[in-house]
């Protein structure tokens, strides 16, 4: 018979479960759509997640990649509008 596990166990597993959870619908909902940027620079950020990143297109980590990428063009080309 498989004994309970002690209830601070139980509460660290939960806290970590909950934080998972959080953590994956923090990443999900703050990845922009990458439509706004130009077909050029989005070519050029799926170059670099598939060439440099040797990242499969239609995989998880490479549309996870482009997105990224995307982000941060968007905030650099916002940068230099500011100047």
């Amino acid at each position: 018979m498989q004994q309970a596990p002690s209830r601070p166990i139980a509460i660290v597993n939960l806290a970590t479960a909950v934080a998972a959870c959080l953590l994956i619908t923090a990443c999900t909902a703050s990845s922009p759509s990458n439509s706004d940027l130009t077909p050029e620079r989005l070519a050029q950020l799926q170059s670099i997640c598939a060439d440099t990143m040797q990242l499969q297109p239609g995989n998880v980590h490479f549309e996870d990649c482009v997105a990224v990428l995307g982000d941060t063009a968007r905030k650099l080309d916002r940068g230099r509008t500011h100047r």
